[in-house]
Formats: structure tokens, sequence, C-alpha cells
């Protein structure tokens, strides 16, 4: 039988318990162990309900269906999170959750007999789902407090590593970090071919606390946070006629635009293997591991929000620079970061990033806005729509 245990910040295993064993045996911290038929790891089986409305067949009938899978999906969220939660986040829940439901499901809904509503008056279709209630639970972890879109920064990793007073011949450590942010759905830069001269570059750039500096790894890499440091592993006392080495791994991560230090970490780890450089890898990536879920706890208590600001109307290059302008200037926002500027269409898209932006603060900035001025339309928490009115 499966155990769904959480690795760190939110990230979540299903394994059996001797594979569980093994990993705490290597040094992972696993915490809140739950046989996979508890709540949180068990599917979810719920009966989605939705009226057909006209016709009952075709775009009707299929739309019917797909409202009754969102509905059978909203149960879910509600036994996680309770009714009240879904009443305050229910923008947040239907754009989030609830817009393509079948990501969540496992198996093949069963339809069943078509129903009445209590009326007798409107023919009911009625499905009967499966939610992957671990996937579910992960997706609603990626929302704010307040329901609004959260992601993770953009992380550069660069990790210099020697194994015995030589270089190691291929990043154990940095691979185990990365492969762990990603894993979490952290944004990790892939970066090919970086040898050891432009780590340290890197590290020494960012390291001296300059923003100018820190500005140009930010635009070369498209980053928010660096995280660079060193890692190194030495032979020990043999154990059973095996190479024993132990590992250290110390890293820092800083912000990108101000060069201002977000954690520090560090991490140590041993291997015991046929030799040297087995064993000297195989700790670096323990601890390299072990640093990647330090860090991730960081990046999850100072994870930023995500904004989707779109404006039409915008027939001019310069209008659409003063909007940017504008939104730079909103309290909360550190980066912003246009994604479409199609002049000839008159769309401009942008978005928004920072630990305090907030969609009614960037709504009353872009009504306040002299030049050009516009009209907001829309605003949830997660995305402000305008158009220009003049």
């Amino acid at each position: 039988m499966r155990v769904v245990y959480t690795v760190g910040a939110g990230v979540l295993l299903s394994i059996l318990p001797a594979s569980a064993a093994l990993l705490v045996g290597q040094g992972w911290e696993l915490k809140g162990a739950t046989l996979a038929g508890a709540p949180g790891g068990k599917p979810f089986v719920a009966e989605g309900r939705a009226p057909i409305g006209t016709g009952g067949i075709g775009p009707a009938g299929e739309a019917a269906r797909d409202r009754a899978l969102a509905n059978a999906v909203l149960k879910a969220v509600t036994e996680l999170k309770g009714q009240a939660w879904v009443e305050a986040n229910r923008d947040a829940v239907e754009a989030e959750l609830l817009s393509d439901p079948k990501t969540f499901l496992t198996g093949v809904p069963k339809a069943k007999a078509p129903a009445i509503d209590a009326e007798g008056k409107q023919a009911i279709v009625v499905v009967s789902a499966t939610v992957d209630m671990v996937l579910l639970r992960q997706a609603i972890e990626r929302l704010g407090r307040d329901g609004s879109k959260v992601r993770y920064p953009r992380v550069l990793v660069a990790v210099t590593e020697e194994i015995v007073r030589r270089p190691a011949p291929d990043p154990a450590a940095e691979t185990a970090i990365k492969d762990l942010l990603a894993t979490a759905g952290v944004p990790v830069v892939d970066v090919q071919g970086m040898d050891d001269n432009r780590r340290r570059s890197i590290a020494d750039a960012i390291r001296q606390g300059e923003s100018d500096a820190a500005e140009g790894l930010r635009k070369e890499f498209r980053c928010e946070i660096v995280l660079v440091g060193e890692a190194f592993a030495e032979e020990g006392p043999p154990e059973l006629g095996m190479v024993r080495c132990e590992a250290r791994v110390e890293v820092k991560a800083y912000y990108a635009d101000t060069a201002q230090l977000l954690c520090a970490k560090s991490a140590t780890a041993p291997a015991v293997r046929p030799t040297v450089l087995i064993a000297g890898k195989e700790a670096l990536r323990v601890a390299g591991e072990k640093v990647g879920r330090q860090v991730l706890e960081s990046l999850s208590t100072g994870r930023t929000t995500l904004i989707q600001v779109h404006v039409t109307g915008c027939r001019s290059f310069q209008w659409l620079t003063d909007i940017e302008a504008v939104l730079e200037a909103v309290d909360g926002v550190n980066t912003v970061e246009r994604r479409a500027a199609d002049i000839a269409n008159g769309i401009g898209a942008w978005d928004v990033v920072g630990p305090g932006a907030t969609a009614e603060a960037i709504a009353q900035a872009l009504h306040d806005c002299a030049s050009p001025r516009l009209r907001v339309t829309e605003a949830t928490g997660h995305a402000v729509t305008a158009e220009v009115v003049e």
C-alpha cells in the first residue's frame, strides 16, 4: 500500500513504506504521513448535476456535461476547504479550479440516467466522477490567501562543486536542487553548458550587492531569484570495505532586481559507495535535495502574486509605455512583463508581479491614468481588463 508524505513546503510523494524508510535513511524529512486512503490522498468520488437545457443534445448537452463535471470537482473542493472558503473565493475557484475540471479527474466519468429537477420541469444530466485529491490540493495551495493566483518566482541556480578538491564531473547538487524546485512548480532557468567559471562570475556579480549587477543578471536570464552557492564532498573513513564521503552544500538566494538576500541555507549528507566519485556525487545529491527543500520553503513564504492586465484600444507604442509606467508605480509591484504589444489590433497585455500586488490597486491606477484615459471593464482576483477611451 502506498503512503502519501509531505516533503518540505507542500511537495507530495506517494511511495511505498519501504521506499520511505530508505529516503529517511538518506536524510529526507518526510512529514504528515497518511495512508493513501485518508483525506487528501484517497480519490474522492462525487456526483455532479447540471441542467441539460434546450435540446439536450449537441453543444447544449456537452456544456451540461462539462458543468456537471465542474460541480463534481466543486464538491471535492468543498470537502477539502469547507463551504465558507469556497463562497469567499468563488471567482478564483471558478477560474482556476473549475474551468477545466477534467484536469483533476482519474479514470473516465460515468454518465447516469438523466434526472428531472425538483419542479419536474427540466432535465438534469448526472455524472459520477473520481477526483484526484492530491492534484486538487496542490492546485488549491497555488492560490493565495485571498484566492488570487500566485506563482513562484523564476530562479537561476548556479552552484560550484568539488569532490576531494577536484571539480565534480557534473553538478549533482545543482541538478538535485533544480529538479526538486521544478517538481514543486518553480520555474527554473535552464542554462545549457554552464561551467564553473560562469557560475563563479554569477556568484561574484550578485554578492556585490549592487543593483546594477543584479539587474544585468535579471535581464540576461529573465529571472527573479538568483541562487548561488558552493558544494564539496570529502572522503572519510571507509565503511565495510567501501568509500564513505561527506558532502556539504551552502547556498544563498538573492532577489535579482535589488540584490537583497532572501535566504541562506546549508545541509550535509553522507554516502557510502564503491568509489570516491560515486560516493561524492551521491552525497552531493542528497545534500542538494535537503537544501532545495529549505529554499522551497523560503520561496513559498515569500512567493509573489501574478495579476494579468489586458488593455484594448492601444493605438501607439507611447500609450503602451505610459500604461507600463503606471503599472510599475503601483505599490507592491516588483516587475511588469509585457506579454503582448499588438498595435495593429490595439492590444496590450502584461504580467504584473509582486508580493503586495492587488487587482484592486492596479484597477484604481489604470482608472486614474491621465494619458491615455482608460476605463476598467473588469477586475477579478488575478486579472484586470481595461480599454482606452480616447
